[in-house]
């Protein structure tokens, strides 16, 4: 099932982010029965060049693959869906026009000004011409700065954009917060409604990044259309302290997990 498609269904689509270039990764994942993945160029290791096999892996794996792409950049979003993406994920989307450039970049003309040339993303498709539906690539821009807070309702209603993905992070490091969910409060509660609110209104889909199943609970509770649960790493991470944890506690060592980095999430 496309990642569009999967959107229109009433169940929350829940997904991770991938920052390890490894296409056995991406497949494994798939396998588990994740909706789709999310290979991270913005701040996970990969590199353009990752980017074919790693999709190799998430067809392998029977899972729809997006790709954030590491800026606002039309080639390398026309680049990426080309390859094979289902769609692309936009980091800090400011206003309606960068919204609207994204949107161009996914879409053919007279929507957009997307060059042809589906290299990958073609194969398997006879009928894929300008203006069918296995054309249809997912334009996600992020929401996660003060301005694109302030434009969201013009950034949510921009045509060609079909979903925000909430990054929590950076919204509370731009309104003055700590990227720490523990000491949000009730200004970051706010800032997420006001986000949700624009998208509904637009009729566009909503999603946000969670670093683990715990938090992410609520916001599947509350109907968000897509959610992303930690990452790979963070699952390597989260499974190695588990099995040590348990296994430094047979003869009361404690487990040091104070090497660990932050939460994937964005």
């Amino acid at each position: 099932m496309s990642f569009l498609r999967r959107l229109r269904e009433p169940e929350p689509a829940i997904g991770t982010w991938i920052t390890i270039p490894s296409p056995f990764i991406v497949e494994v994942i798939g396998s588990r029965g994740f909706d789709f993945v999310i290979l991270d160029m913005q701040h996970g290791l990969l590199a353009s060049a990752d980017l074919p096999l790693l999709l190799e892996g998430a067809s392998a794996g029977g899972i729809p693959a997006l790709v954030r792409v590491p800026g606002l950049e039309p080639a390398t979003i026309m680049r990426a869906i080309d390859m094979g993406a289902a769609g692309v994920v936009v980091p800090m989307v400011n206003d309606a026009s960068e919204a609207r450039l994204a949107a161009a970049a996914c879409r053919y003309p007279p929507e957009g000004f997307r060059s042809w040339g589906p290299t990958r993303v073609a194969l398997g498709h006879a009928d894929y011409q300008p203006g069918s539906e296995s054309v249809q690539a997912a334009c996600i821009v992020m929401i996660e700065t003060a301005a694109g807070v302030s434009n969201v309702n013009s950034i949510a209603n921009e045509a060609g954009v079909d979903g925000i993905l909430i990054g929590p992070n950076d919204l509370a490091i731009t309104h003055g917060m700590t990227p720490d969910p523990d000491s949000w409060d009730d200004r970051h509660a706010t800032l997420v409604r006001e986000i949700v609110g624009a998208a509904a209104e637009a009729s566009i889909a909503t999603g946000v990044s969670c670093g683990d199943a715990q938090s992410a609970e609520s916001f599947v509770r509350s109907r968000f259309d897509f959610v992303t649960v930690s990452s790979d790493a963070g699952f390597v991470a989260a499974a190695a302290d588990g099995a040590l944890g348990r296994l430094r506690a047979v003869h009361g060592r404690p487990h040091d997990a104070t090497h660990a980095g932050p939460d994937h999430v964005t």
